[in-house]
């Protein structure tokens, strides 16, 4: 059975390889799994995709070994209004046609609205 590592692993490569996601982010390379910071980095520019919570479950016969999982990705954003987060999650949602569970935050927003949509 493949596990969490694996799991993010194949997450993070379609995510970071899909153009039309790239293309939103500004570039190559803004999905993290550990957001840059501090003295000796420096922050990402909006906007970011940083990987989340996973969960995972047995699922599958007794001959078979699966498992069912999910990761929660978090799409940052400081773009006007929620239009470039719901984008974002699109693209996301396409890239590698992985079963994710989305939640877009919009950081500029000072109730920071959070969006949460499994599929």
């Amino acid at each position: 059975m493949p596990g969490f590592a694996d799991f993010q692993s194949a997450v993070w490569k379609a995510l970071n390889g899909d153009p039309a996601l790239q293309t939103l982010l500004g570039g190559a390379n803004k999905v993290y799994d550990d957001v840059p910071h501090g003295k000796e980095a420096a922050a990402p520019a909006y906007p970011y995709v940083t990987l989340g919570d996973q969960v995972g479950a047995e699922a599958g016969a007794s001959d078979t070994q699966m498992a069912d999982m999910q990761i929660t990705l978090h799409a940052w954003s400081r773009g006007a209004g929620r239009l470039q987060s719901l984008q974002i999650i699109d693209a996301m949602r396409d890239a590698g046609n992985l079963p994710v569970n989305i939640a877009a935050v919009i950081s500029n927003r000072p109730d920071a609205a959070g969006l949460s949509s499994p599929w």
